[in-house]
């Protein structure tokens, strides 16, 4: 299915390609194709009762779509005022169609740093839209809400950066939970969604338990 196809079903303007700079066509706005979102959600399982939180949210297409197939809560954070106010544009129109859908979805005008993190939400989608200096505060910002309420979290990057994967890997205590190329990986090895997952510490110490009990279920009685 096309660009077309999504925008008309969901009543929302977000496929123009729009570029910034003096003849340097540096991309400033381009949107998650929505072929790649469908085909992440065929792998890929979110948590239990999720609120996404896409930063650097554009026009609002990732939260339409995932709100529309899974009636879940989203919220966008993007800090430029005319696509902020192009998602609010857009989420009236989808709200005509899909009232009570659209009552869970949200826009913030803000800088993905500044952003208070919830104590629900807890799928976090970046289509590398800031520096590293920016993710790494914000991941910092994500952990220090799990401190405060400690419950499960998804990371998800679009095209990540080997910096992103990197301090993902070194820096935090998140593991690689899952890799999807929604064009196959030897068409564009670059081109893929990768998911970090935090789990709350009495679920590690469970995980732990299990795994002690079955390597020694020959010479004791655990079950």
């Amino acid at each position: 299915m096309n660009e077309s196809y999504f925008e008309n079903l969901l009543r929302i303007d977000t496929s123009k390609f729009e570029y910034s700079g003096n003849g340097s066509f540096e991309t400033s706005y381009e949107p998650t194709p929505y072929n790649s979102i469908i085909k992440l959600f065929k792998k890929y399982t979110p948590l239990e009762n999720p609120h996404f939180v896409d930063f650097g949210s554009g026009k609002g297409r990732f939260s339409f779509i995932v709100n529309y197939f899974f009636g879940v809560g989203c919220t966008g954070v993007e800090v430029r005022t005319e696509y902020h106010k192009k998602c609010l544009e857009n989420l009236a129109s989808y709200g005509e169609k899909y009232t009570e859908k659209a009552k869970k979805i949200f826009f913030v005008n803000s800088s993905a740093e500044k952003y208070a993190i919830s104590s629900f939400e807890n799928v976090f989608y970046f289509y590398n839209p800031f520096s590293a200096k920016v993710f790494y505060k914000v991941v910092g910002n994500i952990l220090d809400s799990v401190k405060d309420y400690e419950r499960n979290v998804d990371i998800i990057l679009y095209f990540p950066t080997d910096e992103f994967t990197y301090f993902l890997d070194t820096k935090t205590p998140f593991y690689h939970l899952l890799e999807v190329y929604p064009e196959g990986k030897y068409s564009n090895p670059k081109d893929k969604f990768v998911v970090y997952r935090y789990v709350k510490t009495t679920e590690v110490l469970t995980i732990e338990m299990q795994t002690t009990c079955k390597s020694c279920v020959e010479i004791c009685s655990c079950k």
